[in-house]
């Protein structure tokens, strides 16, 4: 009889890297384009020397100068940061500080004509203003130990944009117009690395400027932040054997080990690189701050089999191009494939959610 069980696939340590550039002090932008009917794109900019970078492509790193002290003094609440008064949190201003990474918010890639004219005023809850062409960057997740946030400052205190602290929403969003430009502060509260993930969204044009046309959605794309670090991105494919659903809805859990001991840990949904067609093959973009040689990375979406890398040396490029094939079937999530998992799936054989 055939044994139901499958173990955990190790791989070969010999991995190839591109070289990923360091951002810290320079004026970036994180740029959003789109082009109908459906393509969008999220790049890099660095303003300062005029070169562009694919999201996996350049770090952002936040220097200690950023660090703050939530006083309780300041005009305006920043509880949304995410620690008490008297806590530390980081900041990168809204306002250019050349000790510092001055980061805004960019849609150059986002032509008037192609996308809808609206007032934001309601989606936005009056975040956002007027009458014009307007696209929308949406966190999706974030795959960090602390809270993201980014805010506006204003004369009565900070406007709000976006913050975990709460859990995220799609109230978590920033809104620009086409071919505009705009800085906003943002917010970290532990040192270490952050992986964000935004998606884009545009209207389509619908001939009314006082309504707002059919949303069209964008995949996630990924941005990294080290803390007082420098991120090393880990990134690839994830093709998920005998998978036919949703891709975003299956989260993948990248593990970094060193003599049996964990050091990092990073989960995230996969990233479908067209939502619009079917498949099952997503990507995966995180970040780790370790170095060094020797380490172990078991890479696991949910409900199925790991993958290990062995023996690995982790270097400020990070890890790129991973091309791995997931097994399904690790129902109860041990990592292994067994007569359990059988009868957990024989168990809800022929069943169907309640109202179905």
């Amino acid at each position: 009889m055939r044994s139901l069980f499958f173990s955990v696939c190790a791989l070969s340590a010999v991995l190839s890297n591109a070289q990923v550039v360091e951002l810290s002090v320079e004026h970036v932008d994180i740029n959003l384009s789109y082009s109908a009917p459906s393509t969008f794109g999220l790049s890099l900019n660095d303003d300062d020397n005029g070169f562009t970078y694919g999201p996996s492509g350049a770090v952002l790193t936040v220097l200690p100068d950023a660090r703050r002290t939530y006083t309780g003094t300041e005009t305006g609440s920043f509880a949304f940061v995410g620690v008490p008064i008297g806590g530390t949190y980081w900041r990168l201003p809204q306002g250019q500080n050349p000790n510092l990474l001055y980061l805004g918010m960019a849609a150059y890639g986002v032509t008037p004509a192609s996308i809808d004219t609206f007032d934001p005023s309601s989606e936005s809850a009056g975040r956002a203003t007027g009458i014009g062409a307007w696209s929308r960057l949406i966190l999706h997740h974030v795959a960090a130990d602390g809270f993201f946030s980014a805010w506006q400052s204003t004369a009565t205190g900070p406007r709000v944009m976006i913050s975990t602290s709460n859990g995220i929403t799609t109230n978590d969003s920033l809104w620009l117009l086409a071919g505009s430009h705009l800085h906003f502060n943002f917010g970290f509260t532990t040192t270490g690395t952050y992986d964000v993930q935004f998606k884009i969204q545009v209207r389509q044009p619908d001939g009314n400027n006082a309504t707002a046309g059919t949303p069209i959605l964008s995949r996630a794309f990924p941005v990294h932040f080290g803390v007082e670090t420098r991120a090393a991105p880990i990134t690839g494919q994830a093709t998920l054997q005998d998978f036919a659903g949703t891709l975003e809805s299956q989260s993948i859990k990248v593990e970094i080990s060193l003599n049996g001991v964990v050091f990092d840990r990073k989960t995230q949904p996969l990233m479908d690189p067209d939502p619009n067609q079917a498949g099952n093959v997503g990507e995966f973009a995180v970040s780790t701050g370790l170095r060094g040689a020797g380490y172990d990375i078991v890479i696991k979406p949910s409900h199925f089999l790991s993958r290990k890398l062995s023996n690995v040396t982790l270097t400020n490029d990070g890890l790129s191009g991973l091309n791995l094939t997931f097994i399904n079937g690790d129902v109860d999530g041990d990592d292994s494939i067994t007569i359990f998992d059988y009868i957990i799936l024989s168990n809800n054989f022929d069943q169907s959610g309640e109202g179905a």
